[in-house]
């Protein structure tokens, strides 16, 4: 009985429009063929004017030229329940960022009450019958949505049509001089606590660029083209479809050239791409397989980095693997939504040469494949000492290490210019524990903690062995904060995102039957991905709760799949890498993740959180 009205809850929390309001399902008639025209006065007759038509000549001369569709349907299935879609087996879904329609920020956050674009939002989600302040804010919120919408209730924001300040969208984030705020995060001391707890120290003068969806892959292409010595990368995952392939055929030109190409992944996968193992180690890339899986430290946990470095003078981190769903994605084409960062010089660069280096010696003589085994492959012994002497080298100009936190962190002209600290965690977290540097920087916050994850596994009623894994404690230091008035937003998935790469793995093969017109095939795959995203929606949906339930504490879900792993405490201190909010990040995996005082990386950062916020869904407390 408990589960079936969990389904109940979470099904109406989901698809946010039901079929039982008669008058405003009786405009469209289900499976009919509309024209563009048809659904643009649809949306003009409806009594809210938030939703506007994008300029009709770019999307005439669109469809005109056979980049997207000019017919759509209402379907009343189980994927897109009374939403329409576009009509026909060619179009797999909307996928381009010129969308039909836009969403009219000011006039959405007046039509719901809202004193920002996020408040009104959650008006939106609040069942009919709540009211604010003896008012009813809701008048007409059950319509037909566009099915590339997902759950939004709107259409999404890109990053060009956000033009307003940044309050509007999130009140929080209102009119903020950095050069004038006073932070424990600015202290020495706790950064030097930091150093001590974790085996890691800030560096000076890095600088940075962030990379979201796409833009990661353009730069690791032009990074390889570049290379003149080395080109060493590790990744989870990988696939040799379209993108892929191109990257690797710029890797083994590089072999051609001289230069030193190396790929290191998590051993669990190479079994998958057998044969893409096979052409690298052809073309002359030494690949390692690190397998520490079934070791008791490690026990479930994975080789979770994603390292790219170009002759030890730039670096690339964060959390995307390598295919088509990272490599392709914008963030809006229904693929990944995720973030790197590049290093594009700075002494944290050897802070990641130093730490790839240690992980390959560290592994070098363990393989999955007998085969590989035999194959002697050449160390990197003489890469791990130059990174060392490089580090006494940058320790001497000043740097990099302890003795020059108060200089840096006490001047506001240096202060926030690109001190970072580089997490290269290990096997079963025993050195460089990111975990820890996030609950040092947590205790020392004191007015917000922003973060994206693709997963938010915490147990509430924790045994006492249980308490003491880090992403238990971090979630109750989260709740006491939240108590003191700290304000703490999570992105993370539900439904919409499915369960990543997986989801999008059937949502492609359902596609491909749908282009045969193969409707059983299509059918199977169908079911498939629709339970595989409603058993993600169950997985998360305690934590979820536990989490809003919490006064000052939002949960948010975004509406494609997140695979972003990014942190901002306090609008002061940014992060990026590799780390999710899950016990094995935080006790198993090898994991990296950046920490950075930077103006730069903030603003974009703090613009970024703001995007994902606004293309995300509230889960509503009960």
């Amino acid at each position: 009985m408990e589960f079936a009205k969990s389904v109940c809850k979470i099904t109406c929390c989901l698809f946010l429009f039901p079929t039982f309001f008669p008058d405003a399902q009786a405009a469209l008639e289900q499976d009919k063929t509309l024209s563009l025209e048809q659904v643009r006065d649809y949306y003009s007759s409806l009594s809210f004017d938030w939703i506007k038509p994008t300029e009709a000549g770019i999307i005439d001369e669109l469809v005109r030229l056979g980049q997207i569709p000019n017919q759509f349907v209402l379907k009343n299935d189980r994927r897109w329940k009374n939403r329409i879609e576009p009509y026909g087996h060619k179009w797999d879904s909307f996928v381009t960022e010129k969308f039909f329609f836009q969403t009219d920020v000011q006039k959405y956050t007046d039509y719901f009450l809202g004193t920002d674009f996020l408040t009104a939002k959650e008006m939106q989600f609040l069942p009919p019958s709540y009211q604010v302040g003896g008012k009813e804010p809701i008048l007409e919120r059950y319509f037909h949505p566009m099915s590339y919408w997902s759950g939004l209730g709107h259409p999404p924001i890109t990053p060009d049509q956000m033009n307003l300040p940044l309050a509007d969208y999130y009140e929080e984030f209102g009119p903020f001089n950095i050069d004038e705020v006073e932070s424990k995060l600015f202290s020495s001391k706790l950064q030097k606590q930091i150093d001590q707890e974790t085996q890691t120290e800030l560096t000076y003068g890095n600088k940075l660029k962030i990379l979201p969806n796409r833009m990661a892959y353009d730069e690791k292409l032009r990074m390889v083209k570049e290379a003149k010595t080395s080109f060493h990368v590790a990744v989870l995952y990988f696939k040799c479809d379209s993108s892929t392939n191109v990257l690797v055929d710029e890797m083994i030109k590089a072999v051609e050239r001289g230069v030193d190409v190396r790929f290191m992944t998590e051993g669990a996968f190479m079994v998958v791409e057998k044969p893409c193992i096979k052409r690298m180690r052809k073309g002359g890339i030494e690949v390692l397989g690190i397998n520490d899986t079934f070791k008791p430290i490690s026990f479930y946990g994975v080789m979770h980095n994603k390292l790219w470095i170009r002759d030890s003078v730039e670096a690339i981190v964060g959390g995307q693997n390598l295919m088509d769903a990272e490599n392709l994605a914008t963030g809006f084409n229904h693929l990944d939504r995720d973030t790197d960062l590049l290093i594009e010089s700075g002494p944290g660069v050897t802070d990641v040469v130093y730490g790839y280096a240690s992980l390959w010696e560290q592994y070098r003589h363990n393989s999955l494949y007998k085969k590989i085994r035999r194959k002697k492959r050449t160390d990197l012994a003489s890469l791990l000492n130059w990174s060392q002497a490089k580090k006494e080298q940058e320790r001497a100009q000043g740097l990099r290490g302890s003795d020059n936190y108060e200089r840096w962190l006490g001047n506001k002209e240096t202060r926030m210019n690109g001190i970072c600290r580089v997490a290269v965690q290990d096997a079963g977290a025993q050195s460089q524990n990111i975990a820890k540097i996030m609950y040092r920087l947590l205790e020392n916050s004191e007015k917000s903690f922003l973060f994206t994850s693709p997963t938010l596994t915490y147990n509430p009623q924790a045994n006492k062995k249980q308490k003491l894994w880090m992403n238990n404690q971090l979630a109750e230091l989260l709740k006491r904060k939240a108590q003191d008035g700290m304000k703490v937003e999570v992105i993370t998935n539900s439904f919409d995102g499915g369960n990543g790469e997986l989801t999008i793995i059937f949502r492609n093969l359902m596609n491909r039957a749908k282009r045969n017109q193969n409707k059983f095939v299509e059918k199977f795959f169908s079911n498939i991905h629709y339970r595989m995203s409603k058993m993600q929606a169950f997985s998360f949906s305690d934590n979820l709760k536990d989490f809003s339930q919490n006064s000052n504490m939002r949960a948010w879900t975004y509406f494609q799949y997140t695979h972003s792993k990014n942190q901002l405490f306090d609008r002061v201190v940014s992060s990026v890498g590799s780390w999710n909010f899950d016990f094995y990040s935080a006790e198993r995996s090898h994991e990296t993740q950046v920490y950075c005082f930077d103006r730069k990386l903030r603003d974009d950062l703090e613009k970024m959180f703001v995007l994902d916020l606004i293309n995300s869904i509230p889960y509503m407390r009960k």
